[in-house]
Formats: structure tokens, C-alpha cells, sequence
């Protein structure tokens, strides 16, 4: 939470950080400023704050030499006073005693209604340890929730079983709120490589997976608060394929030609769910009825373009409105390049999740190929295009990062009814 607000601090004068439950105080001392909340009366104006992270908490207890959390009361109007002032809220829910991995009691977390976005942690050091109070708080109620015994060895199935429960990681959790898992200690190549298949379990319950190295020092002050170096962000990548053109030189739209058994435009969408894009979207706009048809056996979505013949800028507005808000990148697809495969996909996905870069394409022989990745940084960018253009116009404002590939029929395209019958020639391949 402190590290967080340091960088929050970065782009806002003000952070706000406080708890529902406690705090200790060493995490206390993490904060530039603390002020002490002894009733609503004390709720802080902006002349009461400091430049940097003002730290709010209740009262001191002497019993349990930690300071108290805020009532859901005192943090509503709390929240009112932020959201008016424009200043981030963070608000710690939850403790695990400094052990990786929690189950959480009947009364845990205590989660405010307002919300709008909820961070559960999980260590990966805890991962092949034994179920037991060494590794896991409330060790008990976490061999209930995952199914294994006391004693039992952690695995990452267990822990995603935990975190994806309603009575585990997602419990409390307000409806509305944007559900985000952060996993520690990936400090090595095999943390690293169970972070990833522990992502792919997560991913149907929460929207974003950070990874991270390193945990928090609590000797250490505000001034020294990079614990955490982010190894990966796992999100949403979405694949839109366009589809709506009439491509009237073939005497019939391109998506609709056979190959391999199939239309292209199956062929596209199919390509895009085995690499997990999620959601698939097709575009579609001339013959729409007999596009929808050719990938009704498909679990995708299908949008209308009712100005497809103004150009590609279109069918990509069209797709983009479609989108869910989680979503964290998309992949642009062309029905009419055959050879863009799933492991050409999962490899711009995968880079995507290291570097969040805002454009990435592979690069076939030196020259540049699609399909393209384009981060949601670029999103607003995207639907200001205009005409027959793509996303090659935001090419110079956001450079792209190029991933070399070796096959180069990946820049094979069918732009012709001779290269078709070529395709069809070489079916084999």
C-alpha cells in the first residue's frame, strides 16, 4: 500500500492512505505525515494536509500496541472528502500477520462499499511449504476452502482455489469493484514460471495479475519505499478481427473464401481463441448475416459496422466500443493473413505483459508484419481515426516495439485472386 502511494504521490500533491482494521507502528512510519482520527469532526481539509503520504488513523491501543483503524462511517466520509478533493484513497483491509499466504476469518476483510477497486496478495514463497500455521494464516480455514489436509504441501491449483473463493479472496469484494491480484516473491525462474500458470488459473475471477519481486522491509522509512520490482502485469487481451469489407474483386467478401476447410474469417477467430485472446470480437458489415453464420459454432462476440464502407477505421471504432472495460490490450486481426498462427499471438501477449508497451508487432526478415498489439493507452487514439486507415497512423506517436519472427508466411495476405489461388495451390504448407 505504501509503495503504491509513493508512486501515486508522483502524479498527485496529496495520498491518502488509512485501514479498516489496524496498523502497526512501523507501517505507520512509512507515511511523510500521520494524523490521528478521533471522530468525523476530525475529517481533514486540504489546508490540513501535507505534500506527500498523510497517514490517517484512530487512536492509539495500548493493549494491542497498534493504532486503530477508521469506522465504515469515518471512512465514507472520508472517501467523500478525497473523491471531492481529487485525492487517491487507499485503504489497507486486510493482514496475514507477515505470512504469505491467509485464509480470512468470518469478520475478515472489512472491505467498504465504496470501493472501486480491491488488491489481494498472495506470496509465492509460501507455494510447496506445508499447510500450517509457519506458512499460512488461518491455516485451518484454508485447508477447508482448497480441500487439502494440515500438512499438506501448498500448490499453486490450492492457492488459486483460495483466492478465487467467495469466502477467500474474493470475499467482500463489492460488486462494482475492479478485482486485482498482486503475488510477491517471484524472485526466481521457478516463482516466475508458477506465477504465470497461477495467472492463467486466476485470470477468470480477476482482471489484472501483477507479479512482483522482493517484499517489504518494515525498517524501512518513506524515503526508501521501493520493496516491490514488477516482474509481470497479466490483463484481458482482446482480439477484434475485422470482417466487414467487400473485397469486390473476388466476387465475394475475402473472409468468406475457403481454406483448409474452413472460411477465413472462422479461421481467424478460431486462431484468436486458441491463443486465449479473450474476448474474440468479429467484425462484420457487407454480408453480415453470412459472416455471422460462418463462425456461429464459435464462442465469440459478433459487432455490426453499419459504416463499414467509410473503411477499416470504422470496423476498428466498431470493435472497440465492444469491448469489456477491463481489458488491458488488443490484437488487431485480418481475415485475409491465413498464417498468423496462435504461438505469433501468445508471443505478443506474453511480451505484453513484461513491458505494457503500447504497440508491439512482429518483425518477419526486417520489415514489419501484423498482427499488431496495441496497449489501452492507445485505445483513445484509436477512435479518432478517420477513413480508410489503421493503426499504422499511431505509429509515430507511439513507437512500436518490434519481436522478431522467423516464419516468414506470416506475411502472406490475399490481395489478389491470383495469390488466392496460390494459398490454394500450396495447401499443404
Amino acid at each position: 500500500m505504501f509503495q503504491l502511494a509513493k508512486e501515486l504521490a508522483g502524479q498527485s500533491t496529496h495520498v491518502l492512505v488509512t485501514t479498516s482494521t489496524h496498523l502497526g507502528r512501523e507501517q505507520v512510519n512509512l507515511a511523510h505525515h500521520h494524523l490521528i482520527l478521533n471522530s468525523r469532526a476530525n475529517i481533514p481539509n486540504l489546508n490540513a494536509l501535507k505534500k506527500g503520504i498523510n497517514c490517517i488513523s484512530g487512536a492509539w491501543d495500548d493493549v494491542s500496541e497498534r493504532w486503530q483503524g477508521l469506522t465504515l462511517n469515518q471512512l465514507d466520509h472520508l472517501s467523500q472528502f478525497a473523491h471531492q478533493a481529487g485525492i487517491p484513497l487507499l485503504i489497507e483491509a486486510d493482514g496475514s500477520r507477515h505470512l504469505p499466504i491467509k485464509a480470512p476469518a468470518e469478520h475478515e476483510p472489512l472491505i467498504p462499499a465504496f470501493v472501486d477497486a480491491v488488491i489481494v496478495t498472495a506470496g509465492l514463497n509460501g507455494l510447496h511449504q506445508p499447510l500450517g500455521a509457519e506458512w499460512v494464516h488461518r491455516p485451518q480455514i484454508y485447508a477447508e476452502l482448497s480441500g487439502l489436509n494440515l500438512g499438506d504441501l501448498l500448490t499453486p491449483s490450492s492457492l488459486a482455489t483460495v483466492l478465487c473463493h467467495p469466502r477467500g479472496g474474493l470475499k467482500n469484494i463489492p460488486p462494482h469493484s475492479r478485482k486485482i491480484c498482486l503475488l510477491t516473491h517471484a524472485d526466481d525462474i521457478q516463482s516466475q514460471a508458477e506465477s504465470r500458470h497461477l495467472s492463467q488459473l486466476l485470470r477468470h475471477c480477476y482482471e489484472t495479475i501483477v507479479v512482483v519481486s522482493g517484499a517489504p522491509h518494515l525498517s524501512s522509512t518513506s524515503a526508501d519505499l521501493d520493496f516491490y520490482q514488477v516482474i509481470a502485469v497479466h490483463e484481458a487481451t482482446a482480439g477484434i478481427v475485422l470482417a466487414a469489407g467487400a473485397s469486390q474483386r473476388f466476387g465475394e467478401p475475402k473472409q468468406l473464401l475457403q481454406w483448409k476447410g474452413e472460411t477465413l474469417v472462422h479461421h481467424a477467430a478460431r486462431v484468436a481463441l486458441e491463443a486465449s485472446l479473450d474476448p474474440v470480437i468479429v467484425v462484420c458489415g457487407s454480408e453480415s448475416e453470412r459472416v455471422q453464420k460462418a463462425v456461429a459454432d464459435l464462442p465469440i462476440k459478433i459487432v455490426y459496422n453499419p459504416d463499414w464502407q467509410a473503411g477499416q477505421s470504422t470496423s476498428i471504432k466498431t470493435g472497440l466500443k465492444a469491448l469489456p472495460a477491463h481489458v488491458g490490450a488488443v490484437i488487431f486481426l485480418l481475415a485475409d493473413q491465413p498464417y498468423v498462427s496462435p504461438p505469433v499471438l501468445r508471443l505478443l501477449v506474453d511480451d505484453h505483459s513484461h513491458n505494457l508497451a503500447s504497440i508491439i508487432g512482429p518483425l518477419v526478415d526486417g520489415q514489419r508484419s501484423n498482427p499488431v498489439l496495441f496497449d489501452r493507452r492507445t485505445f483513445g487514439a484509436l477512435m479518432e481515426l478517420q477513413g480508410d486507415i489503421g493503426g499504422r497512423a499511431l505509429f509515430s506517436h507511439y513507437p512500436p516495439r518490434w519481436l522478431p519472427w522467423h516464419d516468414d508466411r506470416l506475411r502472406i495476405d490475399i490481395d489478389t485472386p491470383d495469390a488466392y489461388q496460390k494459398l490454394i495451390d500450396n495447401n499443404d504448407d
